[in-house]
């Protein structure tokens, strides 16, 4: 479902981004040929404005479900403790790390789904 072709339905808001919370949040409606529906959504923290996340949504008409296919999310170093260095160097896949403290992404997984886990997907 990632991979195929996706047509801009409709932006939201139609202009820039909504505030919402502590967030700037903008979303994209999305739709493919055969009618399947998308949501892209844009999400980035007004304090910690390198704090962001970006994701990919499918929109299960039929279960009435959003199913949170793949996000990539910014280092979020306000979580560290204060004890914690920031390394540069840290690797996305590092699974000895906080996954926190660099960038990542979130797949959803077969067991993902099989367990009902829709909108959380694991590392």
């Amino acid at each position: 479902m990632i991979k195929v072709t996706k047509k801009i339905s409709k932006r939201e808001p139609n202009e820039g981004y909504k505030d919402e919370n502590n967030n700037r949040n903008c979303r994209l409606n999305l739709s493919d040929d055969q009618n399947m529906q998308f949501q892209v959504f844009i999400r980035q923290n007004k304090t910690f404005t390198e704090n962001f996340s970006i994701g990919l949504i499918y929109k299960d008409l039929e279960m009435k479900e959003n199913i949170s296919l793949i996000r990539y999310n910014s280092s979020h170093h306000q979580h560290r403790k204060s004890n914690e260095s920031h390394r540069s160097d840290q690797s996305v896949n590092n699974q000895n790390e906080d996954h926190h403290l660099c960038p990542h992404i979130h797949r959803i997984t077969e067991e993902d789904i099989k367990n009902g886990n829709f909108n959380r997907p694991r590392r």
